[in-house]
C-alpha cells in the first residue's frame, strides 16, 4: 500500500480520482490525521456517545478499518452545541466522534489534495495558506478605483448546501461511488440535541472536519460564475484622461518652460502659483482620470467563506444588473439566497465593512498616485467592542461636562495569578487583536487605547496586593525607565518584561503566504507518534501492551498533587503512552 505522501502528491496532480476508498485501510494515513488534530483543546470535547480523543489506540483504529473493510461502518451521531454569536443570536456547532473524526480528516487531506489547487484565487475560505489578511490584500490590490462595492452575504450558507448538487459536483472528479456514499453518510449523519435525534436533510454540519472543504468545493461554481462574468464584463485597458486635467497640467508644464528661459519671470510665477492652486482643487474633485469613462469596465472580486465582496467600475445601474445575475446563479443553480438583511451595494464615498476592516477608496487631496487606491481601516467602534468585551474598561458619563468617557477597571478574577503572569494575560489581548488587525493603516491609534489596558493592568495588580494602580508608579519591580512592565528571575537573569508596544503599519503581510504549501509537513513524525510506535508504557515500563494514550485538555488544568501529574507537567506534555491496566489506574484516582 502506497505511504500518504505518495498518495497526496499523486492526486495533487490529477484532476480526477478513482480507488481512493482504499486508503482509509491504510493505518499511517490514520496516524498522521491523529497527529493533526490531537492538541486541539476541542478533542477533549464529549461527543453524542460521550467519548473523547483520551484513550485513542491502535487497537481502536484497526476496528475502525476493520469496519470501513465491512461496510458496517455507521458515523456516530453528532453532539449539537450552541455558541454564542457578536450579534445576539446564536451559532450552532457539532461535535463529532473521535473515530468519524479521524475519518473526515483523512478525507479532508484527499479533498485538499485533489481541489485546492483547482480553486480560484479569489477563494481565501479555509484553504492552505490562505487566511482573512490574504483576503483582504487580494482585494486591495484588485480593487483599486472602484466605484460601487457590493457586499453579500449567503444566507445560512453552511445549513443550506443541497446534498444531491453537493454529491453531483463531487462526482464530477470522484469516480469512486464508496467515496461518495462515505460522504453522504456524514451529510445525512443526523445530530443530538437536548437527547433529542434529528435527520438533516441539507447543509454541511458545522463544527465538523470536513464541512469546510466541502462547502469550498460547492461555493468553487459561484467563484468561477464570477469569474467568466467579470471576462464579460471587463473592457479597456485604462481610463482616459481627464481632458480638463490635462489642460491644467500643460499650463503648468508651459508656465515652467517659459520661467526656465528667463521669458517674462514676474508674469509666469503669478501663472505657475494660480495654475498650482487651480490644480489642487480640482484633483480634490476630480483626479486624472474620467471616472465615468464609457469604455472601461472592471469588477473585483473575493470571497472568504460564506462572505464575498464584489468592487465595480461602472453605473449603479451596471452594478445592480451584476448582483441580480449573482442571485439568480445562486438562487437557481445552488439553491442558496441572499442574506438581504446584510447584503448592500455602497458607493466608493462610503466605508464598506469586510472581515472586520472597513475598506474605502482614498481620495488624496495631494497626490495623484493615492487616488482611487484601497484602503484597510481598524473601525472606531471595533476598538471599543474589545475594550468592553475584555473588561480592560467601561464607558461612563463625565459628572462635571456630562460627555461620555472610558475609565479602566480591574480584572478581580485575576488577582491569584502571579504579576509576571497577569502581564502575559494582558499582552496575549492586545496582541491577538493588534495581529489581526496590522493591515490597517490607522492601527497605531491602538496605542491610545492601550493606555486604558496598562491601567487596567495595574488597577488588577492593586486588586491583588490591595493597593491603588497609581502606587506602582513608584515601585522599580513595576516601573522602569518610564515603562510598566514586571520584574522577574530565572535561573540565570533578572529580567523586566513590559506591555506589548502597539507600532505603525506594516504595511505587509507574508510575501511567502500564497506559495504552494509545503506538504511534507504531514510526513514527518511527531514525538508522539514515535512515542505510540514505541509500544512502551511510558509510567510502569511494560511492552507488551495494549497501549492508550490519555489525554488533558490544558497543562494548567493540571494541579501537580499526583506523581503521573507531576511528570507531565515536567515534561510539559498533554498526553502520556500508558498500558491499559495504568491507564485504568489513573482514571480510577489509583495511579
Amino acid at each position: 500500500m502506497l505511504s500518504p505522501e505518495v498518495v497526496l502528491s499523486i492526486l495533487s496532480k490529477k484532476n480526477t480520482a478513482d480507488n481512493i476508498y482504499k486508503n482509509l485501510f491504510n493505518i499511517e494515513f490514520y496516524k498522521i490525521a491523529y497527529q493533526n488534530i490531537y492538541s486541539k483543546p476541542s478533542q477533549m470535547t464529549p461527543a453524542s456517545d460521550g467519548s473523547t480523543i483520551d484513550g485513542i489506540s491502535e487497537e481502536r483504529i484497526i476496528k475502525l478499518i476493520n469496519k470501513l473493510k465491512d461496510k458496517t461502518y455507521e458515523p456516530t451521531p453528532l453532539r449539537r452545541v450552541e455558541i454564542p454569536k457578536k450579534n445576539g443570536g446564536v451559532r450552532k456547532i457539532n461535535i463529532p466522534s473521535i473515530e468519524d473524526k479521524l475519518v473526515q480528516e483523512i478525507i479532508r487531506m484527499i479533498l485538499e489534495a485533489l481541489y485546492d489547487k483547482t480553486f480560484s484565487d479569489a477563494s481565501h475560505g479555509f484553504r492552505p495558506q490562505k487566511s482573512c489578511h490574504t483576503a483582504l490584500w487580494y482585494m486591495k490590490g484588485k480593487a483599486r478605483g472602484t466605484k460601487w462595492w457590493i457586499d453579500a452575504d449567503i444566507k445560512g450558507c453552511f445549513d443550506n448546501i443541497n446534498h444531491q448538487k453537493l454529491i453531483k459536483i463531487l462526482s464530477e472528479r470522484i469516480k469512486e461511488q464508496r467515496f461518495l456514499t462515505l460522504i453522504n453518510k456524514f451529510l445525512k449523519n443526523g445530530y443530538m440535541e437536548n437527547w433529542i435525534y434529528t435527520r438533516t436533510y441539507s447543509g454541511v454540519p458545522q463544527g465538523t472536519i470536513i464541512a469546510p472543504i466541502l462547502a469550498n468545493i460547492y461555493l468553487d461554481k459561484l467563484d468561477k460564475f464570477i469569474e467568466s462574468e467579470t471576462r464579460k464584463f471587463n473592457r479597456g485597458t485604462k481610463r482616459e484622461t481627464d481632458k480638463e486635467y490635462g489642460l491644467r497640467h500643460g499650463r503648468i508644464s508651459n508656465a515652467k518652460r517659459q520661467l526656465k528661459l528667463g521669458c517674462n519671470i514676474e508674469l509666469n510665477k503669478e501663472k505657475l502659483r494660480r495654475y498650482q492652486r487651480e490644480e489642487r482643487e480640482y484633483v480634490r474633485n476630480h483626479g486624472c482620470y474620467n471616472s465615468q469613462d464609457p469604455n472601461f469596465r472592471r469588477i473585483s472580486y473575493v470571497r472568504y467563506a460564506d462572505d464575498f465582496l464584489i468592487g465595480i467600475i461602472a453605473s449603479k445601474d451596471e452594478a445592480t444588473a451584476i448582483f441580480e445575475k449573482v442571485k439568480k446563479f445562486l438562487k437557481f443553480e445552488l439553491e442558496l439566497d441572499i442574506n438581504e438583511e446584510k447584503t448592500k451595494i455602497t458607493h466608493n464615498s462610503e466605508p464598506v465593512r469586510f472581515l472586520g476592516y472597513n475598506i474605502t477608496i482614498l481620495h488624496s487631496k495631494t497626490s495623484v498616485q493615492i487616488n482611487g487606491g484601497v484602503g484597510l481601516w481598524l473601525p472606531h467602534e471595533v476598538v471599543k467592542e474589545f475594550i468592553k468585551k475584555n473588561r480592560f474598561g467601561k464607558f461612563t458619563t463625565n459628572n462635571e461636562s456630562g460627555k461620555p468617557c472610558l475609565k479602566s477597571t480591574h480584572r478581580a478574577e485575576l488577582s491569584f495569578m502571579e504579576p509576571i503572569e497577569i502581564l502575559n494575560f494582558y499582552n496575549s489581548k492586545i496582541r491577538g487583536f493588534f495581529n489581526y488587525y496590522k493591515l490597517a493603516s490607522n492601527v497605531h491609534k491602538l496605542y491610545g487605547w492601550n493606555y486604558i489596558v496598562q491601567r487596567s493592568f495595574l488597577a488588577t495588580l492593586g486588586c491583588k496586593f490591595k493597593k491603588t494602580g497609581s502606587s506602582f508608579y513608584r515601585n522599580t519591580n513595576y516601573y522602569r525607565n518610564g515603562k510598566i512592565g514586571v520584574l522577574f528571575k530565572n535561573k540565570f537573569h533578572e529580567l523586566f518584561n513590559g506591555p506589548f508596544n502597539v507600532v505603525k503599519n506594516l504595511g505587509k503581510i507574508d510575501e511567502n503566504i500564497d506559495q504552494i504549501p509545503n506538504q511534507n509537513k504531514y510526513f514527518t513524525k511527531n514525538s508522539l507518534i514515535k512515542r505510540i510506535e514505541a509500544k512502551t508504557c511510558e509510567w510502569c515500563g511494560d511492552k507488551d501492551g495494549p497501549f492508550e494514550v490519555h489525554h488533558i485538555k490544558k497543562l494548567k488544568d493540571l494541579k501537580g498533587k499526583a506523581n503521573w501529574e507531576k511528570f507531565m507537567i515536567s515534561r510539559k506534555r498533554k498526553t502520556i503512552v500508558l498500558c491499559e491496566r495504568c491507564h485504568d489506574l489513573l482514571h480510577a484516582g489509583k495511579l
